[in-house]
């Protein structure tokens, strides 16, 4: 019962369907403890137009800039990318966006 009633006492969310630069362009500095986000992978699915790789890279540069401002110093992104296949090879995203 406790647990059901801290839960009834948490505050009200809101969500949007928005742009990830767009809405990030709106929270202030140093504002969120967690951000979780699983972009397009690159890989050509109906809802996405394949780039070159460097571009696909390239155009995410803005987007990863702002959220490291709104980022809190301790914490956390969770970036979930898949992988891109060209020409039969296998590119794990992730080693590209990895410092």
């Amino acid at each position: 019962m406790q647990i059901f009633l801290e839960l009834a006492n948490l505050p009200e969310y809101k969500y949007e369907c928005i742009d990830a630069l767009e809405f990030s362009r709106k929270i202030p500095n140093e504002a969120v403890k967690l951000i979780i986000t699983s972009p397009p992978y690159n890989i050509g699915k109906s809802y996405e137009i394949k780039i070159d790789i460097q571009d696909y890279i390239k155009s995410f540069e803005p987007l990863i800039s702002e959220l490291m401002r709104i980022l809190k110093p301790d914490g956390s992104i969770c970036w979930q990318i898949g992988n891109f296949v060209d020409d039969g090879e296998v590119y794990p995203l992730d080693i590209y966006f990895y410092p």
